[in-house]
């Protein structure tokens, strides 16, 4: 329902060298999507930012949002704010990013990590 707010607050596995999905929300009646990481053992070697646009056909073409250091360090377009670059977030180090979701069905955060560590994730959905 448009201005409702949908939290997750919640922790997660990374497991090494392969792209994991941290979460994935439904927005199709969200405007914007707020989440904050935090590796606790193993800094991320990568991050990105994917969506869906119709899902409900069976789709399963995810297109990527955001996935390189400028975009975290100079956000602009559909990424409207990051506290720092999420592509090689250090261990014990938070993030936040605050992304423009209107228009889409799904979002999802995908991480990678040199080796297998834990990560502390909450997200938002408005």
């Amino acid at each position: 329902m448009p201005g409702r707010t949908s939290a997750r607050n919640v922790a997660g596995v990374v497991t090494g060298a392969s792209a994991v999905t941290l979460f994935e929300a439904d927005v199709r009646l969200a405007s914007r999507l707020a989440f904050r990481i935090k590796p606790a053992t193993k800094a991320l070697t990568a991050l990105s930012i994917e969506v869906l646009a119709h899902f409900d056909d069976g789709s399963t073409d995810w297109a990527t949002l955001a996935n390189t250091t400028a975009e975290f360090t100079s956000p602009s377009g559909d990424i409207l704010a990051a506290t720092i670059d999420l592509t090689t977030l250090a261990a014990g180090t938070n993030g936040h990013c605050k992304v423009d979701v209107s228009g889409w069905a799904k979002v999802r955060v995908r991480v990678t990590a040199a080796t297998a560590g834990t990560c502390a994730y909450a997200y938002a959905v408005e």
